[in-house]
């Protein structure tokens, strides 16, 4: 009885896992008025982390252990974002994975500092929350920049669930609104 209870508390919690969908982000390169512009940073010095940044984020969300967290090849479509177009497509891509939120973005190089903005689109509510964090070393720090990052995606995910759970409405909770485009 003990073994099926067990059994049965693991199957539930498996069940209730929210299942996030995580693209590969861009990379972008902008040019510094503080760097040295004969010291030319290649395109590719910095693109393997197009891949490593939502792997790593796929990693620890899933380590945590409420969240069953896939990585896509490719980028998020993100033309129109926030549009009804865009939230259209980012459901059929949803149904199509069985999948409740999308996570994509770009991270931006500008001489030593990679700047992320990642967007966390919840589809059933068909409203995003914009995700933003810098990080001024591509190594031990990145590491940290990236934790931080999945401890953030977590914890927004967590408000949402509550809120779906509670019934509580289908808008972020106050702070947690994505910047406005205006």
């Amino acid at each position: 009885a003990i073994l099926a209870l067990a059994l049965s508390t693991a199957a539930s919690a498996q069940a209730r896992k929210e299942k996030v969908l995580i693209y590969s982000i861009s990379i972008a390169y902008e040019k510094s008025i503080f760097v040295d512009e004969r010291r030319k940073v290649s395109d590719d010095q910095f693109g393997h982390f197009s891949h490593i940044i939502p792997h790593t984020i796929t990693q620890d969300l899933n380590t945590a252990g409420r969240i069953q967290a896939v990585k896509l090849d490719g980028e998020m479509p993100v033309r129109d974002i926030g549009s009804e177009a865009f939230y259209d497509d980012m459901r059929k891509i949803g149904e199509r994975y069985g999948a409740q939120y999308i996570i994509g973005g770009k991270a931006t190089v500008r001489g030593r500092k990679l700047s992320l903005e990642l967007a966390l689109v919840n589809i059933r509510t068909r409203d995003f929350i914009g995700i933003f964090k810098d990080s001024f070393e591509t190594g031990a720090e990145l590491r940290t920049t990236i934790s931080d990052i999945s401890t953030n995606i977590g914890q927004k995910l967590g408000i949402y669930q509550k809120e779906s759970r509670d019934g509580t409405g289908r808008r972020p909770a106050p702070g947690l609104r994505p910047p406005s485009r205006g």
